[in-house]
């Protein structure tokens, strides 16, 4: 094995780190300035819960992909996101389904 790389110097890494995080300061600026519309999400009850799992499985996703990022293998990585996939689809699914109205019946002709 060679030498390994050297590392930059602390205040380069922290420089990096803000400039990359930047973007997401300013959306979320830019949502406080525009007035996000939180409206539609529901407020209590099961459509609460099916809404707020959805957005925890997109959260651990972005999570899973930093702990992959830092050493997961991929098939650690996959074996969890099969997991949260699942939830995401069926919690989504249903937040979706209460925002449209409930299940709708198919018509048949």
């Amino acid at each position: 094995f060679g030498l390994p790389d050297k590392r930059p110097p602390p205040g380069e890494s922290y420089l990096f780190t803000v400039l990359v995080l930047s973007p997401l300061g300013l959306l979320v600026l830019a949502w406080l300035k525009l007035g996000v519309n939180l409206a539609g999400f529901p407020k209590a009850g099961p459509s609460l819960i099916k809404a707020v799992l959805f957005q925890l499985c997109l959260v651990s996703t972005v999570i899973l992909n930093v702990f992959y990022w830092f050493g997961l293998t991929f098939g650690q990585a996959f074996s969890i996101l099969l997991f949260i996939g699942v939830v995401a689809t069926f919690s989504g699914r249903g937040a979706l389904s209460d925002v449209a109205g409930g299940p709708r019946k198919v018509k048949t002709t």
